[in-house]
């Protein structure tokens, strides 16, 4: 789309598809699990506790994030500063829907850097499912036959 890019653009985009397909992996890892698809974190959830792979994938994230540095596009620094302030808790609050993954002390331990406390995150979550669910149930309706 951009045409060519920059030795520090691609290694940015790489970089950062490369995260997010790490953070995908660790936000799906029940349904990785029980579909037998593997990765970092459906293999090691088997076996360890999953928080210095959270911590690796967390700074592996932050290092992608400097990589923009060398980005001269003017536009790309806000996009900097949204995605440090994003990425963090993301990362967190998709380890706190997955505790029993974790030990309790890193759980604690990242909650308490958190803005929001867990048990408040999954009661929102639940809340926002419902409401997702109402425009499918007034579509039913709409087009089911008298």
């Amino acid at each position: 789309v951009a045409g060519e890019l920059s030795g520090d653009q691609a290694g940015f985009m790489f970089g950062y598809g490369a995260f997010t397909q790490l953070r995908d992996d660790r936000e799906d890892i029940e349904a990785d699990r029980k579909a037998g698809r593997l990765s970092l974190f459906s293999q090691t959830a088997d076996h360890w506790p999953l928080d210095a792979l959270t911590t690796r994938a967390l700074h592996f994230g932050l290092q992608v994030l400097d990589r923009m540095d060398g980005i001269t596009v003017p536009e790309a620094m806000p996009l900097k500063a949204f995605f440090l302030k994003s990425v963090t808790p993301l990362i967190f609050a998709s380890a706190g829907q997955a505790g029993r993954y974790y030990t309790p002390a890193y759980l604690r331990q990242i909650e308490a850097g958190m803005p929001f406390r867990f048990a408040a995150l999954k009661k929102q979550r639940r809340k926002l499912a419902r409401q997702q669910r109402l425009p499918e149930k007034i579509f039913q309706i709409w087009i089911t036959p008298a």
